[in-house]
């Protein structure tokens, strides 16, 4: 009687040639596969270690290399003519010796302009390997308020270069009509809002109207400084220059002189950049004959001017007058 295999079980078929030991394979196998599992997880965390390690030593020597190298050894200062070169140096707070890619230049940059006023804007840039290039900007334009016996010179956009000036600076336009309220050089002004009157009441005699016109009216922005800034951006935008006074005391007849000889009126705060446009045709051709010319040109009407030509500080007769009118647009 032939004898059944101990690893079969009862009513099994006996394991065919080459099949013996199946189960015992199986677990080898799978034992094996957990191996290479564990190794390959071996591997990975290698990788990852070395990785951190060859990140850290570049990170570490990379630090090195800056604490080493790349100290500042000397500045160069552009775009300056009111301050010295050292002056500027000395605003911005870096000093030779500081490492090139550890010192704040934003920081730089704002106490360059905040210590010294007419500076409207700054640029460092770095050169390797040691010099760092300060490129600044001073302020162009400079408006005058006066004061009493002094002046608040401003920058166009409202910044504040100086307080008390006994005399108007060389180039500055002289600002009427607008209220500033004085602050530190290097920091803007402030422009307080037009108080405007309160409205009659209506003989109503209801409580909520009554209530609604005693309540205080919220700070609004200065129409004033909103009519000035739209002002100079329609003379930049055509390229007009030499302004020796802007009025603006009636918002609705706005008033700037040019070169001090030619005064331009514009009325109301529209179309500001068309006016000027054709104030500038106007007065090429008036000083073609007369490079010297005086007088008041009137823009106030759409697409036309009107020149009246000033001698011996009057005006020549209505009839003496030039009408101009703009070219269509092609």
């Amino acid at each position: 009687m032939p004898k059944t295999p101990y690893n079969t079980k009862p009513g099994s078929k006996p394991a065919a040639p080459g099949q013996k030991g199946e189960r015992a394979l199986s677990r080898d196998e799978q034992r094996r596969a957990r191996q290479q599992r564990l190794q390959k997880k071996r591997r990975r965390r290698k990788l990852l270690l070395s990785a951190v390690l060859f990140l850290l030593i570049l990170g570490v020597g990379a630090v090195l290399v800056l604490l080493v190298f790349f100290h500042i050894t000397g500045f160069e200062v552009k775009g300056n003519s009111r301050y010295t070169a050292q002056e500027v140096i000395e605003a911005s707070g870096i000093a030779q010796g500081e490492n090139l890619f550890l010192c704040n230049t934003q920081q730089a940059s704002a106490q360059i302009m905040e210590k010294l006023p007419y500076v409207e804007a700054v640029s460092i840039e770095r050169r390797l390997p040691d010099k760092l290039t300060i490129t600044v900007q001073e302020a162009q334009l400079k408006l005058a308020v006066q004061q009493g016996n002094s002046y608040l010179i401003l920058t166009g956009s409202g910044k504040v270069l100086e307080v008390g000036a006994t005399e108007l600076p060389e180039g500055a336009t002289l600002l009427k009509g607008l209220k500033v309220k004085s602050a530190t050089p290097g920091q803007q002004a402030s422009f307080p809002p037009e108080t405007t009157a309160t409205q009659p009441l209506a003989e109503t005699g209801e409580e909520e109207e009554t209530q609604a016109a005693t309540q205080p009216q919220e700070p609004v922005q200065s129409v004033g400084k909103t009519v000035l800034d739209h002002l100079l951006q329609a003379a930049q935008q055509v390229g007009l220059s030499g302004i020796t006074q802007i009025d603006l005391t009636d918002l609705e007849d706005i008033r700037l002189t040019y070169q001090g000889r030619i005064e331009l009126l514009l009325g109301e705060d529209d179309q500001l950049e068309q006016k000027l446009s054709l104030g500038m045709q106007v007065i090429a051709q008036e000083e073609e004959n007369n490079p010297d010319q005086r007088g008041s040109l009137n823009l106030t009407v759409p697409k036309k001017a009107f020149f009246s030509e000033t001698v011996e500080a009057e005006t020549k007769p209505t009839s003496t007058q030039a009408e101009i009118q703009a070219k269509p647009a092609a």
